[in-house]
């Protein structure tokens, strides 16, 4: 070290970063320092301190006082004063010993796992606090878990439901399955078709789907393409007044993918444009008599990875399959007046919520089949599920 250099005290120091910078005390200035993730030396080197604090030149006037910092590649070791000489540094020398000496890089790592293991603690605790005020002040159990988000689909309109579903035996829930498919195809109007009939005989003998049930996207095209099917809407359901909101820390679920039908479809004895009927199907869901409606085709939703059940972790991706929308992601229609003003609306196409529960139902996992089938047909009820969810509770009792 040069002789001209006063003071002089050398420390180990590793970046934490890639982005080091040297800022001047009040941050006017500041450089940047290329520095790699390793242990260097540094060395402060001084000249001048007790003049400069003596004289307290101004930013514009010359300098008396200078400075030198070195890095070089060192394993780390205990910081060490090399010369002191001014009052300066020897006050500010006296000032350091008095304070704990810092950390080592293992205890620096050991803190930082600590720290990291504490923010883990606390985000499951409030985690495991919001899913139990959200699922009637307990948890659920490991069989709903497993079924994901159509434990989630129920619960979210009736959370008792969902528990006692949960508890009840394997035929009892093969029993809620079939009577959840029934309802739903006797609303939306698909059932008494011939298409449909053998399906259902099918799911209740507990055969093989036939034709054209056996091929999950060809049900899909005949329900698209079949002339005979009311296109019944209804509005969304809603849950009840007193159910928590879903805070966004529950909601897991990967952003469906969606798919247009062919053709915009259109109330029974009428074309876009027109009113429809008086007491038609579906009709009390659209605006008065004479107020023209057009139609946005409804959606498919076809889900992209099975929805988790709130609170888990997102499940692995698996086949894509067709499903029916969930409570938030229902087949919405718009209705257009004459004058051009839009006013769009939370409707559910009946026939393309319903067509799931079938597929749903036959799920090898009787409790999975129980949850996926009311989960279809509590959207294809919409806002009248109340009556549905009566039938079904009398099914879980027993009644």
């Amino acid at each position: 070290m040069e002789s001209s250099w006063e003071d002089a005290v050398e420390v180990s120091f590793r970046p934490a970063g890639g982005n080091i910078r040297l800022a001047e005390f009040d941050g006017a200035q500041e450089w940047p320092l290329d520095l790699e993730p390793i242990s260097y030396r540094v060395r402060y080197c001084a000249a001048g301190m007790d003049r400069g604090q003596a004289e307290g030149t101004n930013v514009d006037d010359p300098p008396v006082d200078h400075y030198l910092l070195q890095f070089w590649p060192a394993p780390p070791r205990p910081a060490e004063p090399v010369r002191i000489t001014s009052r300066s540094a020897a006050c500010r020398h006296r000032s350091a010993l008095g304070q704990p000496p810092p950390p080592t890089p293992e205890e620096q790592a050991e803190a930082e796992r600590a720290a990291r293991l504490r923010e883990e603690q606390t985000a499951e605790e409030r985690r495991l606090a919001v899913m139990r005020q959200w699922w009637g002040g307990r948890l659920p159990g490991e069989a709903l878990r497993r079924v994901g988000r159509a434990a989630f689909d129920v619960a979210r309109v009736d959370v008792e439901l969902a528990h006692a579903l949960g508890s009840v035996t394997p035929e009892r829930q093969r029993a809620v399955a079939r009577l959840a498919v029934h309802r739903a195809y006797t609303v939306a109007g698909p059932a008494p078709l011939d298409w449909v009939a053998p399906a259902l005989a099918a799911m209740a003998e507990g055969r093989a789907l036939p034709a054209p049930f056996d091929d999950e996207d060809r049900a899909w095209d005949v329900l698209e393409g079949e002339q005979r099917i009311r296109r019944s809407t209804v509005r969304m359901a809603v849950p009840p007044p007193d159910r928590p909101a879903v805070p966004l820390l529950l909601l897991h679920d990967a952003a469906p993918g969606r798919r247009a039908t062919a053709e915009p479809p259109s109330l029974p004895g009428t074309e876009p444009g027109q009113a429809p009927p008086p007491g038609q199907a579906g009709a009390r869901a659209w605006p008065g008599p004479g107020e023209p409606v057009r139609l946005v085709p409804p959606q498919r939703i076809e889900a992209t990875a099975p929805h988790p059940l709130p609170g888990d972790s997102p499940a692995p991706s698996h086949r894509p399959a067709p499903c029916a929308p969930s409570q938030g992601q229902a087949l919405r229609a718009e209705m257009v007046r004459a004058d051009g003003v839009g006013q769009e609306q939370s409707l559910v196409s009946r026939p393309h919520a319903a067509l799931p529960a079938l597929f749903r139902a036959v799920r090898p996992d009787s409790l999975s089949a129980a949850f996926g089938a009311v989960g279809a047909a509590i959207v294809t009820y919409g806002e009248d599920y109340p009556a549905l969810l009566e039938e079904v509770w009398a099914m879980v009792r027993g009644v």
